[in-house]
């Protein structure tokens, strides 16, 4: 098949993860092991997640509708495209102020957070918005009750 296999490791209940070199090779790989073994195996390609950015203090004018409008509008100096801003949730801490998430490209996340955001006429600060998913199955992390492959007792 001539796959540059970099890494291979084992987990329990016969799982393997296979590390190669190259998007090109991991579908080498995963399509002739769902065609010919697809009975006994299964191949999964993990999705890469876009990171969530926080933006606290936002005012009540902003809402999650308008605010990729204004973002891109109001930023040209971060070079946004429509497609990089997408608008999550808006919620309130436990001081009274409202917080907006915002999904974004995942090319430039690190531009976008040495920069200040300006809406309006207020300037924002911007962070990581950072969570952790548990599973309530098996009580490991990274992934959530109904995407759990592990065995209860």
């Amino acid at each position: 098949m001539k796959v540059r296999i970099l890494a291979m490791k084992t987990f329990t209940h016969g799982r393997i993860l296979i590390e190669t070199g190259s998007k090109e090779e991991v579908e080498k790989l995963h399509t002739p092991i769902n065609e010919r073994c697809g009975q006994h195996l299964e191949s999964t390609i993990p999705k890469l997640w876009n990171p969530n950015l926080i933006i606290y203090s936002i005012p009540e004018e902003v809402t999650a509708e308008n605010v990729r409008e204004i973002i891109i509008s109001q930023n040209p100096e971060l070079n946004f495209k429509i497609g990089d801003v997408k608008p999550k949730f808006v919620f309130t801490s436990k001081r009274k102020s409202r917080n907006l998430v915002v999904e974004v490209n995942s090319l430039n996340r690190r531009q976008r957070l040495q920069r200040k955001l300006k809406t309006g006429w207020l300037i924002f600060n911007v962070e990581d918005y950072i969570t952790i998913n548990r599973c309530f199955k098996c009580c490991r992390f990274n992934h959530r009750a109904q995407d759990c492959k592990g065995l209860t007792k």
